[in-house]
């Protein structure tokens, strides 16, 4: 396989209010040059002060508006976007060269009963409900379950738009059916917007039984990625201004790639149990890389979209949004 020339953005939305966004870039010049970069979300709290879903969510009733959020609160998600030194770094080179941002989130919702076809197809981690079912699921549950599950979906629904905007401004104000139509467009254009879940390539890379009762290890293609991106130059990125992995951070992700080179040595041994999650804003970054590797994946065939091929399933798909995950070895 040789290296593609191009540029992969991997972001995890994130699991607490003060570490919104962790993002890793991955550049490549397609011969001997790649870089990983790592960059962390702000370190402030960018919401208000009182953390409550009245505070978060825009309105109490229906009808709602995606992604549901105060206009405060998703003006503050797009700027943590405008602020990450590896965003703009992206869009600039992603202009003229292979690319996709790839983002931990669920883009939109489930045309039909409690998963999404994409789902059905992959693992059992996800749950995306229908729009009704997840705005009635607002109306009703406390602070606590908001702050967890639904306002985490929120964000990351906002950065799908932001993104979409910045990507082309004719996707300003898309609706999520518009978004969840270009997470599965299948075309290898520049600035791909891309779903995927850090999750199901773990359990892919350590041999999960998944759905159709063949083990996932990741194939030839997916692991020949891998060995190339734990190979080379890993960095920290940003300003000082808490968005900057420390150094300690750094080392822990070098600690964590040099098992997986350990490991990824071994042919003997297909699964890669290093290729994990990890916990705290470690786990964040790990995820983020795990997102950009998968959008690297695309381009070197060794990535696919999870649902149907035929006609019918590919119309669900543009509705729902796919996801998008490396390819295993059957």
């Amino acid at each position: 396989m040789n290296p593609v020339k191009g540029t992969w953005l991997g972001i995890d939305v994130g699991s607490a209010k003060k570490k919104v966004c962790s993002f890793c870039l991955i550049e490549s010049d397609g011969l001997d040059h790649c870089v990983v970069s790592f960059e962390q979300g702000p370190a402030g709290d960018p919401y208000p002060p009182t953390n409550t879903w009245q505070a978060l969510i825009g309105k109490r009733e229906p009808p709602w508006q995606p992604p549901y959020l105060k206009e405060e609160v998703d003006a503050e998600v797009g700027r943590i976007l405008d602020r990450a030194d590896l965003v703009k770094r992206w869009l600039e080179t992603s202009k003229s060269l292979p690319s996709a941002v790839a983002i931990d989130a669920p883009v939109a919702f489930a045309l039909e009963g409690d998963r999404r076809l994409t789902e059905d197809r992959s693992t059992d981690t996800f749950k995306t409900p229908t729009r009704s079912v997840f705005e009635e699921e607002l109306g009703k549950k406390k602070d606590a379950y908001l702050r967890v599950n639904n306002f985490w979906k929120c964000v990351g629904m906002a950065i799908y738009c932001h993104l979409a905007a910045r990507i082309d401004s004719r996707f300003a104000d898309a609706s999520l059916e518009t978004l969840a139509a270009l997470t599965c467009d299948r075309r290898r254009t520049r600035r791909r917007l891309r779903e995927t879940f850090p999750s199901d390539v773990y359990k892919r890379a350590n041999g999960y039984q998944g759905r159709e009762g063949v083990a996932g290890l990741l194939s030839s293609e997916a692991r020949e990625v891998l060995t190339r991106l734990i190979g080379v130059e890993w960095q920290a990125a940003g300003s000082a201004r808490g968005r900057r992995p420390d150094s300690q951070t750094i080392r822990r992700l070098e600690a964590i790639r040099d098992l997986l080179k350990a490991e990824l040595e071994l042919e003997a041994a297909p699964e890669i149990y290093e290729m994990r999650k990890r916990p705290g804003r470690t786990g964040d970054l790990w995820d983020a890389f795990t997102c950009a590797f998968t959008a690297c994946c695309e381009d070197h065939g060794a990535a696919k979209f999870h649902g149907g091929s035929d006609a019918i399933e590919r119309r669900i798909l543009r509705s729902e949004g796919a996801i998008l995950t490396v390819k295993r070895r059957i």
